[in-house]
């Protein structure tokens, strides 16, 4: 993701091991794949970059490193391609191709964040979900719940922004985590925080109201991501919070995973704080492909101090800080 793409040389190195094997000037593969070259290398931080770096495999794009590319490809080349297109022109070398292919014109711009999270004035409003009723009433009562079950406990809730819009990041070893981090949160600042949900989770009629009356924003990966991420940034312009869990998805082992990072890229673009949360015991209680939990189990939910959001070129910087912050306050 993100977080490690200014480490990625190596990896596109790799491509010419052979010392007798030079690699080609971007230029010598045609303006397309040198726009891409330049872009990749300013935008989003790859070192070096060869001809048949493999999107996936090499690159390890996240979905919104993913979009950056889409978003320049379309005022570059002024063609609007799908996110599957990485799956059809798996290599640099080959998307570019197929970009140069489909151009109506050849403008060279790398895109912006403005233009990722911008609406546009033909396009409908945005609708956020809200905070009904329900929602401090299931924090409420599964609050209740929780504490039933296992031994809970928060930490630093004074760290916590009574006013000013935050980003919550927490690392991820449980399914029921956000409501771990949910239970210990005022009313007042439950009802300003938004959720990020992937679409397969909300497998019935039932789940589609909750999300709607709970502050669940919805994404359906490969399909809608930009859109979802409009959502997020229009409730941090509305003054409302969000809840993160960067590694994407639980630990398989309970150890904590890489950052993508989204989440960093959206505090430098709106400068809001970010506060790490470290979750522990989560994994014990609650083990992935486990049926049945580890009643009364110590869970701990740490608020951590607040980190600023830093400058736009330093987003990789701020995902390693929230990453080495959770990482120190993790107990076994």
């Amino acid at each position: 993701g993100k977080l490690k793409r200014h480490e990625l040389a190596a990896l596109a190195v790799g491509t010419f091991s052979g010392d007798s094997v030079p690699a080609p000037k971007p230029e010598d593969l045609g303006e397309a794949y040198a726009a891409f070259d330049r872009f990749l290398r300013a935008e989003l931080e790859c070192l070096r970059v060869a001809p048949t770096a493999h999107w996936e495999m090499d690159l390890a794009l996240d979905s919104l490193a993913r979009l950056s590319v889409l978003v320049f490809i379309e005022k570059t080349f002024g063609v609007k391609l799908p996110e599957s297109v990485f799956q059809e022109f798996p290599t640099v070398l080959a998307l570019a191709k197929h970009a140069d292919a489909q151009r109506l014109f050849f403008r060279e711009n790398a895109g912006s964040w403005d233009t990722l999270l911008k609406v546009q004035p033909s396009e409908q409003p945005l609708e956020l979900p809200r905070s009904g009723w329900v929602h401090p009433f299931l924090k409420s009562l599964f609050g209740a719940l929780l504490r039933l079950l296992f031994r809970v406990r928060a930490e630093g809730r004074e760290n916590l922004p009574a006013q000013v819009p935050c980003i919550l990041v927490a690392n991820h070893q449980s399914y029921i985590d956000g409501l771990f981090v949910s239970m210990f949160l005022t009313n007042a600042f439950l009802r300003r925080l938004f959720y990020y949900a992937k679409r397969k989770h909300v497998v019935n009629g039932l789940f589609e109201w909750l999300a709607r009356n709970c502050n669940v924003i919805i994404v359906e990966v490969g399909r809608d991501v930009q859109l979802s991420l409009q959502r997020m940034a229009q409730a941090l312009r509305e003054g409302g919070n969000l809840l993160i869990f960067p590694e994407g998805t639980r630990s398989s082992d309970g150890q904590l995973g890489e950052f993508k990072g989204t989440f960093a890229a959206l505090a430098t673009e709106f400068q809001v704080p970010v506060i790490p949360v470290a979750i522990s015991g989560a994994f014990r209680a609650l083990p992935r492909g486990k049926r049945l939990p580890r009643f009364f189990t110590r869970v701990t939910v740490r608020f951590l101090p607040p980190i600023p959001a830093a400058d736009r070129t330093d987003e990789h910087k701020l995902a390693d800080a929230a990453r080495d912050a959770i990482a120190r306050n993790l107990t076994a």
